[in-house]
């Protein structure tokens, strides 16, 4: 059993051996704030348990957890546990890892960034500082059963960090005044830390409760206080970010959706994707093996996912064979995330075919036996096309996909709905109507017009559905929007 610190929100916080242990895991059980970014490393196949918990809710308690992680993990399975932050700092890490060691299991710790540390850094409070700060101390503010605050009176340290303080923050401020620090000491807190939706008070003892009620933080938040907390005025840095805060949502599940989302991300938008069909390895490949042995007999392969560029190589090396094989072959691409998963194998495609791709791109496969290693029922718009230009294609299992869940209306306070191709305007608006007030973006002339036969104009209109120019088109519509953050520095 692997007990892995996911970090604080931001999916770049992930260590790397954190990260390794995700995608080499049997068994995932994972919380509430660990981010969907970093669920799309699951590895496809792999059984996944939500073990998360809310404030004031328990959706699984901790002795089932620990039970789980223990009947998981005997049958030698990995089995790993992904948790926010930390998993030993208010993390109860110590606790399933006890629950290991009683019953023989092995395990291992990767820590994680944890909130405390993360949190005040993203709003611009150094926890230590030379003139201000030589010692830290993290703090629970969780109550105990019986409502009370567990920690006073406070540590004797020059900076407080209280986990989990949101609804104990009157008692926290009491017990540090009756210890004496005074009442102009600042204070902020930090609500949902290193992610699009951090929101910062700041303020001192003498009014932080109050500011903190007039935002309406809620949980996840935590408190510092000390001196440290008045050096965000001058190294706060999170909050220019241009798109800090904007709710974008990309009608696409493809890869190259997710490219345009981790750049949309980078400059601090919430960005959603449309729900990815769930992908898993098969057990045999039967098909796809006996089209390997025959290759010769094909004059193009096409690959249209990276998972199918992987489970490919895979098998082409379980077979004793390597690129080589691949000689007397053109090989095609279905979308650019599928060329990079060839570039991983030091192939060069010959041939990129846009995932928004006109008749005469595809015209050079005419009458070409192409074999097509994909899911069932494979890549629609590119099967389609090749069946109209009468190419012979081979479609071969080389994994499974189920069907991505269905939308039943679109996230709440969405601002933009960015459509990269044709295929996402019918799948969205097949399933939700839109709210009135959201903006649409159409990536190419092909969703544009899909857009418009609805009786929709889209606010952005772009040629192409290059990352580029749809970053570029989205900073220039959402400039004049620029939201003011709540805060309150004194």
């Amino acid at each position: 059993m692997i007990l892995v610190g996911a970090g604080p929100g931001d999916p770049g916080l992930i260590t790397v051996r954190g990260l390794e242990a995700i995608r080499q895991a049997d068994v995932i059980l994972y919380d509430l704030l660990v981010s969907h970014e970093l669920m799309e490393e699951f590895p496809p196949g792999a059984e996944t348990i939500f073990v998360g918990k809310e404030a004031g809710t328990h959706y699984v308690d901790q002795a089932e957890t620990n039970a789980l992680l223990v009947q998981k993990a005997k049958p030698g399975k990995t089995v790993v546990r992904l948790k926010g932050g930390d998993p030993y700092t208010f993390g109860r890490g110590g606790e399933e890892a006890e629950a290991c060691a009683r019953a023989g299991i092995p395990f291992e710790v990767v820590p994680g960034v944890t909130s405390g540390i993360a949190a005040p850094a993203y709003a611009g409070i150094p926890v230590t500082h030379r003139d201000a700060s030589s010692s830290i101390a993290l703090i629970t503010g969780h109550r105990r059963s019986d409502g009370t605050v567990r920690t006073i009176p406070a540590p004797r340290a020059d900076t407080l960090i209280y986990y989990m303080g949101v609804r104990t923050l009157p008692q926290i401020v009491k017990a540090l005044r009756r210890e004496g620090w005074p009442a102009n000491t600042p204070a902020a807190m930090v609500h949902r830390g290193t992610t699009p939706r951090q929101l910062v008070v700041a303020g001192t003892l003498a009014n932080i409760v109050k500011r903190a009620t007039e935002a309406q933080i809620r949980h996840p938040a935590l408190v510092v206080v000390g001196k440290v907390a008045a050096y965000r005025k001058r190294l706060r840095w999170f909050e220019d970010r241009p798109l800090l805060g904007r709710r974008i949502l990309i009608a696409e599940a493809l890869p190259e959706a997710k490219e345009l989302r981790d750049e949309l991300y980078r400059l601090g938008a919430e960005v959603t994707c449309l729900p990815s069909p769930a992908l898993s390895l098969l057990a045999r490949t039967p098909k796809l093996d006996a089209a390997i042995k025959k290759i010769k007999q094909f004059q193009v392969l096409l690959l249209a996912h990276p998972l199918a560029v992987q489970v490919f190589f895979q098998r082409l090396a379980a077979l004793g064979l390597d690129a080589r094989a691949l000689a007397y072959l053109q090989i095609a691409a279905y979308g650019r995330a599928t060329q990079v998963a060839l570039q991983e194998h030091l192939i060069r495609s010959d041939r990129l075919i846009p995932l928004e791709f006109s008749s005469a791109q595809v015209a050079p496969l005419r009458r070409r036996k192409v074999l097509l290693p994909d899911s069932a029922p494979g890549p629609h718009a590119i099967l389609e096309a090749l069946k109209k230009i009468r190419a012979e294609v081979s479609l071969v299992p080389a994994y499974a996909a189920l069907p991505a869940p269905a939308l039943t209306k679109v996230p709440v306070h969405q601002e933009l709905i960015v459509f990269p191709a044709r295929q996402g305007v019918e799948e969205l608006l097949s399933q939700v109507v839109l709210p009135i007030y959201v903006h649409l973006a159409a990536l190419g002339p092909a969703a544009a017009s899909a857009l418009q036969a609805r009786g929709l104009t889209p606010a952005l209109s772009l040629r192409s559905a290059d990352n580029a120019a749809a970053v570029a088109a989205i900073l220039r519509w959402a400039k004049p929007r620029r939201r003011r953050f709540r805060e309150a520095i004194p």
